[in-house]
């Protein structure tokens, strides 16, 4: 072995350099100097080449498109991008084939009952007619909420089968049930003979088509009723009860002329008392010289001292009459003012009506003085009513809802499917095939059903959908009394303002120039609106507060009825449209086959043409 050390690789000037430059830079580190070495710049990652374009794509190249365009390589998106692009992709899978099964069911169900609309009518044959009840859902602005929920589920396959059908829609909480309350006692009255069945208008339109009073009752029980939503359920209860189920008014009551009567009977719009000057007392102010008043005082103590002693103060211009002089007379015996002429242009048109009003009270009375007065108790038992088919809606109000409507969004076939299957049991059900409607839970006896919910069998169709009523809805009586004690609360001054204007106490102030202040009569007028729009709402959410039943009265017993389909039945539908499936999928094979033979005898027509030689022509021509 040889003791020759091993050899050392020579070193590079680059390595030398850096070698060297690294000591002197520890060095320097170690000692403190004065004169820092300076540092060498930091090595840059070198750039990766470009890709080259394609051979396929290099011709694009002269045509003007980017060489970042045609080099461009892909790549995995980011993390973020991938999140992105994953939940986009998920949510609009979801969207779309939620619509596709929303299609798929909504054809299949139409396909059930199309076939009924093609079916020949006998002449003067009326097509079916549903009536269907939808009203103001609970916490919501939106009044025709119930009423899009069927027009976009139930009316299709209603629409498909030829089914006619007449709404009516509640804009308000009690709406719908004072609108069915009166059109009940106006049948009853109809009934009685005490009003015409119809107008002169209605009776000179009818033509040999038309139907008569007997044949439209009969075509409203074989047609059937749709209740959209419990609310629509109570306020329609609730109408049935007080329609059916009380004594018959002779004349129908004007509920408008009572409210006013009311209101001008209590003493909201007295005369305020005066209030006591602060600055004279009222000795010293009676006992004032006139020589000390001003020409408006003098005026405002003339108009006092020739008016009524009634307390009322400053009588206002209307007390005086139209053209009374300072002495009490008038000045011409016809008057003056607007109504000057009225004894020569004859009655005017509010006595007119005043005087038709009292002449068909007085026909109602007479009429009913002939009738037993017991046609106009209720009934022992109400007639029969339409079959019900009850929609289970359920209007998603307030932030609470927003995960469940958010559910709902991406499952529309579920509220397809529970449309479509109602329309079906609407379009197949008869009143013969249709259920008792059973109040109460099985076995409860007459007279024994609760009032108050949970009342069991039918009478608790949709009382769950109770439970998604916003919170503020419950709230709805408290703030109607803040409401109406606000009012109520700054109405004198709104009063005092109008008649210290009217008399000509003060003048009006700049405000009041730009905005006029409400009259004794606009604020009459506004004051019965509110009064009248108040009472309307309490009534309506004492009918559909979750507290409250659905009303019921024994006497509904045995005229209500329930559509219901039966298994048998449903087969059998299913039967009947698979055999149609079958016979349309023959015809169409038929119809290919006859159009194939077709095409091959024109074809073999054809050939037979072209072999036949052509005839030569004469040449003596």
């Amino acid at each position: 072995m040889s003791s020759t050390p091993p050899s050392q690789p020579p070193t590079t000037p680059a390595a030398s350099s850096s070698s060297s430059s690294s000591t002197s830079a520890s060095a320097s580190s170690s000692t403190p100097t004065t004169n820092a070495a300076p540092t060498a710049p930091a090595a840059k990652a070198p750039k990766p080449a470009p890709r080259e374009i394609p051979a396929v794509l290099r011709p694009l190249e002269f045509m003007g498109i980017p060489k970042s365009v045609l080099a461009w390589k892909p790549r995995l998106p980011s993390r973020n991008w991938s999140i992105f692009l994953v939940t986009v992709g998920t949510l609009s899978y979801l969207y779309y084939d939620d619509r596709r099964q929303c299609k798929l069911i909504r054809e299949d169900y139409i396909d059930k009952v199309k076939h009924l609309s093609t079916e020949p009518m006998k002449p003067g044959e009326w097509p079916r007619k549903i009536t269907v009840y939808a009203t103001r859902s609970p916490g919501d602005d939106d009044y025709d909420k119930a009423l899009r929920y069927f027009k976009k589920y139930v009316k299709p396959v209603l629409v498909a089968a030829g089914i006619d059908w007449e709404v009516t829609n509640g804009t308000r909480h009690g709406g719908l049930a004072r609108d069915l309350q009166a059109r009940i006692q106006e049948r009853r009255r109809k009934l009685l003979g005490l009003e015409p069945w119809m107008d002169e208008i209605t009776a000179m339109s009818q033509t040999q088509f038309s139907l008569t009073p007997q044949q439209e009752l009969q075509r409203e029980i074989d047609g059937g009723l749709v209740l959209v939503g419990r609310p629509a359920l109570k306020e329609w209860a609730w109408a049935l009860k007080n329609g059916w189920c009380t004594p018959l008014e002779v004349l129908k009551k004007d509920r408008d002329d009572e409210l006013a009567q009311e209101l001008a009977e209590d003493h909201a719009f007295d005369e305020l008392p005066s209030e006591p000057s602060t600055s004279t007392t009222g000795d010293n102010a009676s006992t004032t010289p006139s020589e000390f008043l001003d020409e408006k005082d003098r005026a405002i103590a003339a108009l006092a001292d020739t008016a009524e002693e009634d307390g009322a103060g400053a009588p206002l211009p209307s007390r005086f009459g139209a053209g009374a002089n300072k002495f009490g007379s008038t000045p011409y015996s016809l008057g003056s003012g607007p109504n000057a002429f009225s004894s020569m242009m004859g009655p005017s048109p509010a006595a007119a009506a005043e005087a038709e009003k009292k002449r068909v009270k007085s026909e109602a009375e007479a009429a009913a003085a002939r009738l037993d007065p017991k046609l106009l108790a209720p009934p022992e038992q109400i007639p029969a009513q339409p079959p019900i088919c009850f929609v289970d809606f359920s209007n998603l109000v307030g932030w609470r809802n927003i995960p469940l409507r958010m559910y709902q969004f991406f499952r529309q076939r579920d509220k397809v499917q529970h449309g479509a299957e109602l329309a079906l049991t609407l379009v197949y059900g008869t009143k013969e095939t249709a259920r008792e409607f059973q109040a109460g839970r099985q076995g409860t006896f007459a007279g024994e059903v609760p009032q108050a919910p949970p009342q069991g069998g039918d009478l608790d169709w949709g009382i769950e959908t109770e439970e998604r009523y916003p919170p503020y809805f419950l709230k709805s009586e408290k703030n109607l009394a803040e409401a109406r004690e606000s009012y109520y609360k700054a109405l004198p001054k709104h009063l005092k303002d109008a008649r210290d204007l009217a008399r000509g106490l003060r003048e009006q102030t700049k405000l009041e120039k730009n905005d006029p202040s409400k009259t004794e009569s606009e604020l009459r007028e506004q004051r019965f609106k509110k009064e009248k729009e108040w009472r309307n709402a309490e009534m309506g959410f004492d009918i559909i507060r979750p507290s409250a039943g659905v009303e019921w009265d024994e006497k509904f017993r045995g005229s209500l009825r329930v559509f219901e389909l039966s298994s048998e039945v449903r087969q059998q539908i299913d039967h009947q449209q698979q055999l149609r499936k079958e016979a349309s999928k023959d015809k169409e094979q038929r119809l290919q086959a006859e159009e194939k033979v077709l095409k091959a005898e024109q074809a073999q027509r054809q050939k037979e043409l072209e072999a036949q030689p052509l005839e030569e022509l004469p040449t003596d021509i």
